[in-house]
């Protein structure tokens, strides 16, 4: 990570803001500097890479995870230092992984990446519950939607919130729609 071939996407609680507040370093995944180099260490040539399909069937979505987080860098002014943030549920018998939490103003939204046009949400919605929040996006090769989701937990808890999918391509427009989407 100090030579930038690679960044690290450190877990958070995500129980507020600061999202670094809430780091734990112990826990952490990382990303390549740009999907060329990911490709060349899973030994992959660019032929056997040619659309959103092969990127969905390549380690499990890995890949995709993968340029989300390329394009999450992107999306910040050069002269702003980010730091991408993921949410682990750590209890035992209840493993949950969020992909990405990011910084929409004064709110922590929680980003899942799902590489084909569908995939169940578990561990978003896990969140979503633990956490109450009104907005998730999911990231996807689908059209662009929004949709009221409502979630019950064993207890017979609920909680509705809205999910927002976008395709990879939207990515960089992301917080100009999480905004369309609060009004």
């Amino acid at each position: 990570c100090k030579a930038m071939v690679c960044h690290r996407i450190v877990a958070t609680s995500a129980n507020g803001l600061p999202l670094d507040s809430e780091a734990d370093e112990k826990y952490l995944k990382v990303i390549m500097l740009d999907c060329g180099l990911c490709n060349a260490s899973l030994g992959l040539s660019l032929y056997q890479v040619t659309g959103v399909a092969e990127i969905s069937r390549i380690n499990n979505g890995g890949l995709a995870e993968q340029l989300v987080g390329q394009l999450l860098r992107t999306i910040s002014p050069p002269y702003v230092p980010l730091s991408l943030y993921y949410w682990q549920r750590k209890k035992r018998d209840a493993v949950a992984e969020v992909d990405y939490i990011i910084q929409h103003e004064n709110q922590v939204v929680p980003l899942e990446v799902k590489a084909g046009s569908t995939g169940t949400l578990k561990s978003l919605q896990q969140f979503m519950l633990e956490k109450k929040k009104t907005l998730a996006i999911r990231i996807n090769s689908d059209f662009p939607s929004l949709c009221a989701i409502k979630v019950k937990d064993p207890m017979g808890t609920s909680i509705e919130y809205q999910l927002l999918s976008l395709p990879f391509y939207l990515i960089g427009q992301l917080h100009r729609l999480i905004q369309s989407v609060k009004k």
